[in-house]
């Protein structure tokens, strides 16, 4: 190998043993970094009853979303049509859903509205007859003083480890400390062309 310079050349040569000792180096750097296939054993946990529901205390119609679980590889949507469904409140009252679409139930009361402080819970009834229902859950407080930023960035995606822009997000709040809180969100894309 040779390495000019302005001023002068200079030769540098690499004897075999240092060619071979790279070498080692290399395949040992190629050996330990590869990335190992992780399958985890899920067992048989397809035809379970999958349930996606949000009971908040906006004015819109709940929507309560039944389905069925299917093998990881398969991406077949099967929905759990004809189910009977109600949200029931702590003082007994209850609000009916009906299917709109298969799978896909919204509450028949259109002045429904889940009040914060109450607690409510989900009542499922399904065509063959299984019956489930979830511990009462208390709507919280909305929480008022919430600060949302953003910035676009750089990250990589995929096994080629490519550069693809996006959104980072930064929520900042204050929870009162006696109420037990999971917080979630959902984010809608709208594009500009």
């Amino acid at each position: 190998m040779v390495i000019k310079n302005s001023r002068k050349s200079l030769k540098l040569s690499l004897n075999s043993k240092t060619m071979r000792l790279f070498g080692v180096i290399i395949a040992f750097l190629l050996l330990f970094s590869c990335e190992e296939p992780f399958s985890p054993d899920i067992g048989n946990s397809s035809n379970r009853l999958v349930v996606d529901c949000m009971i908040t205390n906006d004015t819109i119609p709940v929507e309560l979303n039944l389905s069925r679980s299917v093998p990881v590889n398969n991406y077949e949507f099967v929905p759990e049509q004809n189910a009977f469904a109600e949200i029931i409140d702590n003082d007994g009252r209850s609000v009916s859903l009906s299917e709109k679409e298969p799978g896909s139930y919204i509450s028949s009361d259109d002045d429904f509205k889940a009040v914060s402080g109450k607690m409510y819970k989900l009542h499922i009834i399904t065509s063959d007859g299984n019956e489930y229902m979830s511990d009462l859950q208390k709507l919280n407080e909305p929480i008022e003083d919430i600060s949302l930023k953003y910035s676009k960035e750089m990250h990589t995606v995929g096994q080629n480890n490519d550069l693809e822009e996006g959104y980072k997000f930064y929520v900042s709040t204050k929870i009162p400390d006696k109420q037990k809180s999971y917080l979630m969100w959902r984010m809608v894309e709208t594009y500009e062309y």
